[in-house]
This record gives C-alpha cells, sequence and structure tokens, in this order.
C-alpha cells in the first residue's frame, strides 16, 4: 500500500526573527469641505492675477504707453474693462467663498464645544461672575461706577 504524506511530519520553514513593531504615524488631514474650499480659492486667484495682467497691461500708466507689457497668452479679459469686469466677478467669488467658509468653521467649532457640553454648561450656569469677570472686582469703593453712586 501507498502511505500518504499526511502521516509525515510537515517541514515548515525556519522561523524568521520578528521585526520591531513600527510606530504607525496617522497624518492628519484637513477636512474635505476645507481642501475643497482651498482648491477653488486656488482658481480664483489664477484667474484673478490674469485679469490683473491684463489690467497692467491695458492701464495707459503702466503698459498701454509701450512699456514693458505681460505676453497675452497670461492675460484674461482683452482690454482695461474686460480686465477689471473679471478681476472684481471674481473677488467676490473670492469673498463669498471665505464668507462661507468662515461660517462653517465656526459651525464645527460650535458643534465640537456642544458635544463636550462646554457651552450648555456656561449658559445654566448662575454664576455670572465665572461666565463674566466683572471689572475692578478688586476694588470696592473706586471704579467706573464710583462717579454714579455719588
Amino acid at each position: 500500500m501507498v502511505e500518504f504524506l499526511s502521516s509525515a511530519p510537515l517541514l515548515s520553514p525556519p522561523a524568521m526573527p520578528e521585526a520591531p513593531a513600527q510606530a504607525t504615524i496617522r497624518l492628519r488631514h484637513n477636512p474635505l469641505w476645507t481642501r475643497a474650499f482651498h482648491s477653488f480659492n486656488l482658481l480664483v486667484l489664477l484667474v484673478m492675477a490674469a485679469s490683473g495682467l491684463q489690467i497692467y497691461n491695458a492701464n495707459p500708466v503702466f503698459g498701454g504707453r509701450g512699456g514693458a507689457t505681460v505676453p497675452e497668452l497670461f492675460t484674461l479679459g482683452g482690454w482695461l474693462a474686460g480686465g477689471r469686469d473679471w478681476h472684481f466677478g471674481f473677488m467676490g467669488l473670492y469673498a463669498l467663498n471665505l464668507g462661507v467658509w468662515i461660517g462653517l468653521l465656526i459651525r464645527q467649532r460650535r458643534r465640537k464645544l456642544a458635544d463636550t457640553g462646554d457651552i450648555g454648561t456656561l449658559r445654566a450656569s448662575q454664576n455670572t461672575t465665572k461666565r463674566r469677570p466683572r471689572p475692578f472686582a478688586w476694588c470696592k469703593t473706586r471704579g467706573p461706577n464710583a462717579l454714579i453712586r455719588g
């Protein structure tokens, strides 16, 4: 009869020494909405730079009187008023983007504070001195209201 290898002892490869455990470095990234806003800002600033170069070229004080001009490849708008229209239009987008980003940032910070209960604790507190320190609390007879008291 033929004997199968299952009865024979299995040969295993020699044991490798274990590598020391390496510390895992976890990179913290900005939230996706912050990265999206910054990417949008990059595009807006590129358009504003191109239209600004067009304003420079078309302005009679600078490039318009035969001074140093920027190649038309890098300009946007075609003439002075066109460059200004692009520039001011994208400046409004830049300001709007900044306002929305700040609003989202404040909302996120408030949510983090609310999750830990800090805001609710301060609002529910009856101790007003902890919420807002009194100015001149060290001086009982003098202070900004001493003249009013007579």
